[in-house]
């Protein structure tokens, strides 16, 4: 069912979630006092849509190619300082 069709509120919802979550985080990082709670924020989003699409991805379609290309998303998350 493509987004935005009748039945998918669920959908529509986590994107515009996910939205508001990023430009909320986004604008938090312009000030001091919010920078550090905005980039967690940030990170543990990352670390979730990660966990939901890439790892799923590598069990799924393990023979695929283009699958084993999160290695270079998991560098970045090992090498973020908390």
């Amino acid at each position: 069912m493509a987004v935005g069709t009748k039945g998918s509120t669920g959908a529509r919802a986590s994107g515009y979630l996910c939205a508001l979550i990023s430009l909320a985080s986004g604008i938090g990082l312009l000030w001091q006092r919010t920078a550090a709670v905005a980039a967690r924020v940030l990170f543990a989003l990352l670390v979730l849509w990660f966990l939901v699409w890439r790892v799923r991805a590598l069990f799924v379609a393990t023979l695929v190619e283009g699958t084993w290309s999160a290695g270079a998303t998991l560098v970045f998350v090992a090498i973020e300082p908390l």
